[in-house]
């Protein structure tokens, strides 16, 4: 089994993040709510917290990260939070843009939990001997750091030879080369991997164009994928364990 790996995602394939579905909202908010710590470090220049979240909103939602997003390129959440900050004629050091992004990314780890299975199912990998590498998209290409703290903080960690997140990288899933690091790194052939994840358009389409195999984890039970996201999955599972399983039967075992 030394040659066999599993990718797996992050955020609602392992841990289950709180603020599914409510991304864009909170983004607005949140924003809003770091302007205060944003022009502390920005020699005191203030800002209406409004103005200040509206140019940062537009940039990290605009047309620019927008196209980037959809070539599969990541766009640094500190680069773009820069960027409207430069507009608004501010400005601060990295070791302040570095405590504005924790502030900031909080209450997304403070949303988070572990799945029933999730341990059980990492133990049962880890038994069987497989390879095991996180891939994970982070929100609005925030450091992996952060997003890291959400895997440390449900002590999972161990289970990972590696683990790769977009905030550090220059690629996003669905981008294959994404795909293709996490076997680098892991030193195994790409053809060995199985991505596991709960996003049709990022993991499976990904795996798909790394020459992968896949199995989409849908706990909604939707009827199958969307024709939209043009992603085939070797294997459709319920739950983690069951995609444990299909990931056993992938691997020959």
């Amino acid at each position: 089994m030394k040659d066999q790996a599993i990718l797996l995602d992050l955020g609602n394939t392992l841990l289950e993040y709180g603020l599914h579905g409510q991304w864009r909202e909170f983004l607005r908010r949140r924003l809003e709510e770091v302007c205060e710590l944003v022009s502390a470090g920005a020699g005191g220049k203030r800002v209406a917290s409004s103005v200040f979240a509206e140019q940062a909103f537009e940039v990290m939602s605009g047309e620019r990260t927008r196209e980037l997003r959809h070539r599969g390129m990541s766009r640094h959440f500190g680069d773009m939070l820069r960027e409207a900050m430069r507009v608004l004629d501010m400005e601060c050091d990295d070791e302040h843009l570095g405590k504005v992004m924790e502030e900031f990314y909080q209450p997304i780890r403070e949303s988070t939990r572990p799945y029933p299975d999730t341990l059980e199912t990492l133990d049962r990998l880890k038994a069987n001997g497989f390879r095991m590498a996180i891939i994970s998209n982070t929100p609005w290409d925030t450091p992996g750091r952060l997003t890291h703290g959400d895997v440390e903080r449900w002590s999972i960690g161990g289970y990972f030879e590696v683990a790769l997140y977009s905030g550090d990288l220059p690629w996003r899933k669905p981008n294959p080369a994404f795909m293709w690091e996490a076997a680098r790194r892991l030193g195994v052939h790409r053809g060995s991997c199985v991505v596991v994840g709960d996003d049709l358009a990022s993991d499976i389409r990904g795996a798909n164009a790394a020459g992968m195999r896949s199995v989409w984890v849908d706990r909604d039970r939707a009827t199958g994928p969307e024709p939209w996201a043009a992603a085939e999955p070797d294997a459709i599972a319920g739950s983690l364990a069951e995609a444990r399983r299909h990931v056993e039967r992938l691997a020959g075992l």
